[in-house]
């Protein structure tokens, strides 16, 4: 489910989120919104990956599990898309499952991983980090 009523013209979007849980994507659009960050928000990963090829955001917010398919298998499409694309995959798995998603990311150079629940000021904090790098050129 696209939100379009709160989606920004594609040039200036900056974020997209992707959450199978509605209350979740609520969070972040308050979030976001209140941080006048402008983003885009996905209950798919699949129309996420459609947006992609037309818009390109610099920062991904996307959760571990989602039915059609995972953030990381969603962080690699997104990278076959755009190399430059930041991914932050978001988890409430503890322990050895937490444990192997670090391990499956960890050549993954343009994907964080962070622990539900989230602090969301960190959450701010990253990705207005990433912005500022995009803007300067130093993303890399």
């Amino acid at each position: 489910m696209n939100d379009s009523a709160s989606m920004s013209e594609p040039s200036d979007v900056r974020v997209f989120v992707v959450d199978d849980e509605g209350y979740q994507l609520a969070c972040y659009r308050d979030a976001l919104g209140d941080a006048e960050i402008k983003a885009r928000f996905f209950a798919s990963a699949g129309e996420a990956l459609l947006a992609a090829g037309r818009c390109k955001p610099a920062v991904v917010l996307t959760d571990y599990t989602m039915p059609e398919m995972n953030g990381v298998e969603l962080a690699k499409r997104l990278s076959e898309l755009d190399q430059s694309v930041r991914v932050i995959i978001m988890t409430g798995h503890v322990g050895e499952i937490f444990d192997k998603l670090l391990a499956t990311t960890r050549e993954m150079t343009n994907v964080d991983v962070v622990a539900k629940p989230i602090k969301l000021m960190d959450l701010l904090a990253r990705i207005n980090e990433i912005l500022e790098l995009r803007d300067k050129g130093l993303d890399k």
